[in-house]
């Protein structure tokens, strides 16, 4: 056995005994050592938050709570690599579901309550009005349907609808002109007045 090995053996020999103070002499004596491995592992993965010292903080949490029973030096370093390895992959899948919403707490969709189950009458009057453009201009109504629910920008509504964009902007005013006719009669209807 090499002189050095002989304070690592002890010291997992007490390890194995589950004496939490000799991983803490462990983790010390061979802390730059496991860094180093650490580093190597996340230079094998693709680029995240995780840093070494987190790593080595997850792996020290890894052994305090299993206090594996490993006889010599090479049987933790080998134990060492394998939990790195895995630690480091578990770390860096929770990072990425967390950037997509993996951190939200999921609900099933039978405990949720709805506030009304009846349509906002306001989006019913708006689609009533535009199924009225539709009528009289279904190219009009193309237009407000792109621009306004979809979002989409002049240019893009223009290529949508195989327009220059002059023409659309033209035709535009004129769209935007009838549906406000369209909405303002029928709010004249609602308060009463023709």
């Amino acid at each position: 056995m090499d002189e050095d090995d002989r304070p690592i053996t002890a010291l997992l020999s007490r390890l194995g005994q589950g004496d939490r103070e000799g991983l803490d002499q462990l983790m010390e004596l061979v802390k730059t050592t496991l860094l180093g491995m650490c580093r190597s592992r996340l230079r094998r993965l693709p680029q995240g938050a995780l840093t070494p010292t987190a790593l080595l903080t997850e792996l020290y949490i890894d052994l305090a709570g299993r206090l594996p029973d490993l006889a010599n030096r090479s049987k933790f370093f080998a134990y060492a690599h394998e939990a790195i390895k895995h630690l480091a992959l578990d770390l860096r899948r929770k990072e990425r579901a967390k950037k997509r919403g993996g951190h939200l707490k999921q609900v099933p969709l039978d405990d949720l309550e709805l506030a009304d189950e009846r349509p906002d009458q306001g989006l019913v009057e708006i689609f009533e009005v535009l199924e009225r453009v539709e009528e009289q201009d279904p190219r009009f109504a193309a237009m407000i349907k792109l621009r306004i629910f979809d979002g989409l920008s002049e240019r893009k509504a223009a290529e949508e609808l195989q327009m220059s964009r002059y023409e659309l902007r033209r035709e535009w005013t004129t769209a935007l002109r009838l549906l406000t006719h369209l909405l303002g009669r029928d709010q004249r209807k609602s308060d009463g007045a023709l």
